[in-house]
């Protein structure tokens, strides 16, 4: 088996590795949709930021403060979203972390 591709960049930022994962998805994906990948990346990493800087890989991300913390920003934001935005936000950061987890990166528990 060879070597998952974040473990090559053990440093990298989130958005790098974020972003590396949405390149290979955008081979077989069409435009819009990562265009909803990116902005999810960007949503996401911009609430982990502010609100946990010092999260900074993979593997400091937790279900719990950091995916439910964000699921809830998306419930509380003014004017709310859709709940049809608040699922594509969702869908698509749950393909992303399922991408990571398959290549031996999984999000710890709470």
């Amino acid at each position: 088996m060879s070597p998952s591709p974040y473990s090559r960049l053990p440093h990298a930022k989130l958005e790098e590795i974020f972003e590396n994962r949405i390149q290979a998805l955008a081979t077989t994906l069409s435009r819009g949709t990562v265009t909803n990948y990116r902005a999810t990346a960007r949503r996401f990493l911009s609430y982990v930021h502010a609100n946990f800087p010092r999260v900074r890989r993979l593997s400091q991300l937790h279900r719990d403060p950091h995916l439910l913390g964000w699921f809830r920003c998306l419930c509380d934001q003014n004017p709310p979203l859709s709940n049809k935005t608040r699922e594509m936000y969702l869908l698509c950061l749950r393909r992303l972390l399922q991408d990571f987890a398959y290549n031996g990166h999984s999000v710890q528990p709470g």
